[in-house]
């Protein structure tokens, strides 16, 4: 088993698309696989239609994260079975997390949590939090096994991208090696035919480059192209890598969810 997380350090970076579309094309593969959403803004649950108000999941007995790091619940009794995949779904009382989980060793929860997944026969986890810096982030951070970075096309997206891998690799460095997992792709989305992709793409496999001087792993880079067909997966709450398998969006996922197989 092995837990990936898809990260970058700004909201709108298609983190969450990323993550729900490589999950699903993972789990048209044939591969058992569940996805934590840890984000505050619960927008991989609502991207999926598994989100209820929380009126409606006490009312229906729906546990979250938040219920099993509190200790509230087991962690079976979280796992929804969606069309896509396994997931346990965010919940807005994640917002302060710092004042939740105030003990040193509460930064090890999430990791305690995808150890005790193993027993489920999970292929892969994958965990998507949000994009502020901020314990969740780092319960992510270690937690897991692979990261890819996401960014868009723009110089701001690049830098942020650039600032989640330092975040990474000051954590692998700190002296408890609090991250023993490594960066394996980066992934630049909403991809167009125009100047500004060849730069970003450039700029990327720099990245790369510097991160394999340092870890002696060599991330690849993966173009997703800029589609319609994302909003309309997000709209119909079915991902494009189920609905449409051979459109070109769909196609550059399963590139990515191939490579992740090849990891392995």
């Amino acid at each position: 088993m092995k837990v990936i997380c898809m990260t970058t350090s700004k909201g709108g970076a298609a983190k969450t698309t990323n993550t729900v579309e490589t999950a699903a094309a993972l789990k048209i593969l044939g591969k058992k696989v569940l996805v934590i959403d840890i984000d505050q803004t619960t927008g991989l649950t609502k991207y999926v239609g598994a989100y209820y108000e929380p009126d409606e999941r006490e009312s229906l007995g729906i546990k979250t994260i938040y219920d099993i790091l509190t200790g509230d619940c087991s962690v079976d009794e979280a796992i929804l079975d969606v069309e896509c995949f396994d997931l346990i779904s965010g919940d807005e009382r994640l917002a302060n997390p710092q004042i939740t989980f105030n003990k040193e060793d509460d930064q090890y929860l999430l990791k305690d949590i995808c150890e005790m997944l193993e027993e489920n026969g999970y292929d892969y986890i994958f965990i998507d939090h949000g994009p502020q810096k901020d314990l969740l982030q780092k319960m992510s951070y270690i937690a897991s096994d692979y990261f890819f970075i996401t960014t868009l096309m723009a110089e701001n997206d690049r830098q942020q991208a650039k600032n989640a891998v330092a975040e990474i690799s000051q954590l692998q460095k700190s002296r408890n090696k609090l991250v023993t997992g490594d960066v394996y792709g980066f992934i630049v989305s909403r991809v167009k035919k125009v100047s500004l992709s060849d730069l970003a793409i450039s700029d990327m496999e720099n990245e790369a480059a510097i991160y394999k001087e340092n870890r002696s792993v060599e991330p690849r880079i993966f173009t997703i192209p800029d589609a319609i067909a994302i909003a309309e997966a997000q709209t119909f709450k079915v991902p494009n890598t189920m609905a449409h398998k051979s459109s070109n969006v769909s196609r550059a996922y399963y590139d990515l969810a191939d490579y992740i197989l090849e990891i392995n």
